[in-house]
């Protein structure tokens, strides 16, 4: 990290072989990590700054595809718990990352990892998260889903909540999936 501006003009030709070090399907690991570390974080942020030199291109259809895959990490390990209380600002962090990268790279909705992001709205404990991630999702100008009609649902069911983060993230969801 301390030398990325003179690797920089070489973005092309490392920021894949970077992401495949990342990469580990049968652990679904990176760099040897089941979560998002500090190191893991500045190697992402590194790849982001590249961004005037090299931009990876999405192929939505090959199952290699790093962009997806990465999406799928950032996304799987963004809730970071310490003894089974969510950090509320490593929480904030990893989510403005995710917004960072889809912003950057131009991610799309088929690269996002949707069905998982749904599968927090059936758990109480990651419904918070879900809104979250959402939110942030919606702010890059994506779609967290592909059917927003299922969105609206799951958004108008977390208004129903006694918990004002919920409803109030519910709240603000809806508008921005409305604009």
């Amino acid at each position: 990290m301390n030398c990325s501006e003179d690797i920089q003009p070489y973005a092309s030709n490392f920021l894949k072989p970077i992401l495949k070090l990342f990469v580990d399907e049968d652990q679904n690991e990176f760099l040897g990590h089941d979560k998002l570390n500090y190191f893991v974080k500045d190697v992402i942020v590194m790849l982001l700054s590249w961004k005037d030199s090299y931009i990876p291109q999405a192929d939505i259809n090959s199952s290699t595809d790093l962009r997806k895959k990465l999406m799928q990490f950032l996304i799987q390990h963004s809730a970071y718990y310490e003894q089974s209380n969510m950090r509320e600002d490593v929480v904030q962090h990893n989510l403005n990352l995710i917004q960072n990268v889809i912003t950057i790279w131009s991610i799309e909705t088929e690269e996002l990892p949707t069905d998982l992001i749904m599968t927090y709205f059936a758990e109480t404990e990651k419904v918070k998260l879900a809104l979250g991630l959402c939110k942030n999702i919606l702010k890059a100008g994506k779609l967290p889903h592909n059917n927003p009609e299922k969105l609206m649902k799951e958004f108008a069911k977390c208004l129903k909540s006694s918990s004002k983060p919920v409803y109030a993230g519910a709240g603000e969801n809806m508008g921005l999936l409305l604009q």
